[in-house]
């Protein structure tokens, strides 16, 4: 069985790296599909902000679930606490994508707002602070390069790490954190190949502008697949371990009685 879960999940890690090859192949159509796949609001910026939600959701699950026998004090109050800040942080980044449906119900920019926004937009982070001071997407950047990649890969490498990151936050997958690298490397060669192939580029977007929008979209995506990882773990754990109350009236097995003497 197990054996089977592990082909099961080298085929999914496999389609996943196709669709996010295929997914840069957008750089090479023309100009009209490209600026349509890539504009605010449609195909590549969804696929990424519902992976994030689905992050957001699978974690807060995972958070419900971490109270719960088998894992009810087990569970330090510090991981859990990750596991309920992880779902708001990526519930906010999910909102952030589609400027919280702004664009889509209609609704206008408050005036003090909008002129302090680059975009005018809602968000904050297109305030000019957050983009001359702080950049946001940057720190989110580095927020999945820590949790996504690196953690994972020095818990395999390492297994001290390994069980200090354990106790405090939940552990992705090594094939899904592989997948990140994969990301960003067919990225910098789609890039470079263009770069070197001008002609076969069509679009009203620069090509870091587009190739950032794919990288974003893939990296929710990644995000919401390693979530939802965590909690199928979690999931076939509490299945297979019955619960701790459960174990407490399991029948004991009766003491042995001597032989009768003679």
């Amino acid at each position: 069985m197990k054996k089977e879960g592990s082909a099961y999940s080298r085929v999914v890690l496999a389609v996943i790296a196709v669709y996010i090859f295929a997914s840069y192949c957008i750089l090479l159509f023309g100009r009209d599909r490209i600026d349509w796949l890539i504009e605010e609001d449609s195909v590549v910026e969804w696929i990424g902000t519902v992976g994030l939600f689905a992050a957001s959701v699978c974690f807060l699950w995972a958070f419900v679930l971490s109270g719960r026998e088998p894992f009810k004090g087990r569970y330090i109050i510090w991981k859990r606490l990750v596991l309920l800040g992880l779902a708001l942080v990526l519930f906010v980044a999910a909102g952030k994508e589609i400027s919280w449906g702004q664009r889509i119900l209609g609704i206008s920019t408050p005036e003090g707002l909008g002129s302090v926004s680059t975009q005018n937009e809602t968000n904050l982070h297109n305030i000019d602070f957050f983009q001359n001071a702080v950049s946001v997407d940057r720190l989110f950047q580095l927020f999945w390069i820590g949790f996504a990649v690196a953690v994972p890969v020095l818990s395999r490498l390492w297994e001290p790490a390994r069980r200090l990151f354990d106790r405090f936050l939940p552990i992705l997958p090594l094939g899904i954190a592989l997948l990140f690298v994969f990301n960003q490397v067919v990225q910098t060669v789609f890039e470079w190949f263009i770069d070197r192939n001008e002609d076969l580029y069509h679009s009203t977007y620069s090509v870091g502008a587009a190739s950032i929008e794919i990288v974003e979209s893939n990296v929710g995506l990644l995000l919401g697949l390693g979530a939802l990882a965590v909690l199928r773990a979690m999931r076939s754990e509490r299945d297979v371990e019955p619960p701790v109350s459960d174990r407490r009236r399991q029948p004991q097995p009766a003491a042995a009685t001597p032989p009768p003497t003679t």
